[in-house]
């Protein structure tokens, strides 16, 4: 009872955070999104810990944050100033390329491998997250807002009609709990949601809010999927303990970092084409 009441506090606090400072300001949003980008450098880092290559946090962490301070000056229309923050990010995976390269255990392609996945991972998301919500140079913290409500009415349905009728597993070696089933009720759940949305945002006709959904059905359970893998083959439960009751910061973000980059790409052609 007691870490269900902890579950449910934790996780309040964490969608009040989210709801707060996506309608706030590009700011409040940004430093949410960074916040959550530096514990999960950390708990990346800790994943490759458990794995045996572990990478270098701090130098992971300059070239992830690099990356993310040049977006919000980018956004700020400081473009100087995001094109030295980018070179600067550059220079820390160049130095991390340049070391391994020298490094003398066979283990150097393995590490630099995890160090550019966890760069890509960690930084590509967020900045499109951001970019998103600053699309036309004025702050629409709804766009952001909308990919994590569409996600958490697709793993609500997923996890309700997985539970109830849930027989045929889809992807048993990697998470055993999810079902074809549940997917469904997912996606039949993120409809309901893109149709609510739908009914009170005109950026988006009904059809393409649709296509968004199913958009972020499939790249939130392989998010979902790709963090459980990784968790798995590092033979740990939690990818850290950032918020009780849910394991870490990873934990909670593994389907929004997989599925931001698509979002902004769809913006992008429904947009320009």
């Amino acid at each position: 009872m007691k870490n269900l009441i902890t579950r449910g506090l934790s996780g309040a606090v964490y969608v009040a955070l989210v709801i707060f400072a996506s309608l706030h300001s590009f700011v409040a949003l940004a430093v949410l999104l960074v916040v959550f980008q530096t514990v999960g450098v950390r708990e990346f880092r800790t994943l490759t810990k458990a794995l045996g290559y572990p990478v270098h946090y701090a130098v992971l962490l300059f070239a992830v944050l690099g990356v993310s301070t040049a977006t919000i000056a980018f956004v700020f229309d400081e473009i100087d100033t995001a094109w030295i923050l980018i070179a600067g990010a550059m220079a820390f995976v160049f130095g991390a390329f340049v070391f391994e390269i020298f490094y003398p255990k066979k283990t150097a392609i393995i590490n630099l491998g995890l160090f550019l996945l966890g760069f890509m991972y960690l930084s590509i998301p967020i900045s499109s997250g951001l970019l998103l919500t600053s699309w036309d140079g004025s702050f629409d913290g709804f766009k952001i807002l909308s990919v994590f409500i569409l996600i958490w009415s697709f793993d609500t349905f997923a996890y309700l009609v997985g539970r109830k009728l849930g027989k045929r597993k889809l992807a048993p070696n990697v998470s055993p709990g999810k079902t074809i089933e549940g997917l469904i009720g997912g996606l039949i759940g993120a409809f309901i949601a893109a149709t609510i949305i739908a009914y009170f945002r005109t950026d988006l006709m009904l059809f393409q809010w649709l296509m968004l959904a199913v958009l972020l059905a499939v790249t939130a359970t392989l998010g979902d999927l790709f963090e459980s893998r990784l968790k798995r083959e590092a033979g740990l439960k939690d990818s850290g303990s950032f918020m009780p009751g849910h394991g870490g910061i990873l934990d909670r973000l593994d389907s929004y970092l997989f599925s931001l980059p698509f979002v902004f790409l769809f913006y992008v052609i429904i947009y320009h084409f």
